[in-house]
């Protein structure tokens, strides 16, 4: 009985033009398991906490500027880890402004 050369006698060493690797297209990608209508109810969430940040911001100009100014930042880094950036950056600088002239002012 002869034996093979090759240790692994089913394996192939030589490589056709054909053969290629499927890994990626099989496996799922990191984005697949949120389905469309979870997106969307993410944006949801991110708009509503942010146009509420908003509101509190622009509030905090008028009464309660330190306490309402901080809220309005801390709900505008929220609304920022939602990807509602144009927003939270927004209510971030009207938050930062009044909590910035109130202890500018009232020291």
């Amino acid at each position: 009985m002869k034996r093979s050369s090759n240790k692994y006698p089913y394996h192939r060493t030589k490589k056709k033009k054909d053969d290629e690797e499927y890994a990626a297209e099989i496996s799922p990608s990191i984005h697949s398991y949120a389905t469309s209508s979870e997106r969307y109810s993410n944006r949801r969430v991110g708009l509503t906490i942010g146009y509420t940040a908003l509101f509190i911001a622009l509030s905090s100009l008028v009464f309660l500027p330190f306490i309402l100014g901080t809220t309005a930042i801390i709900l505008g880094t929220i609304t920022w880890i939602f990807r509602q950036k144009v927003l939270a950056f927004t209510t971030i600088g009207f938050g930062l402004f009044s909590v910035i002239f109130t202890i500018i002012y009232n020291t």
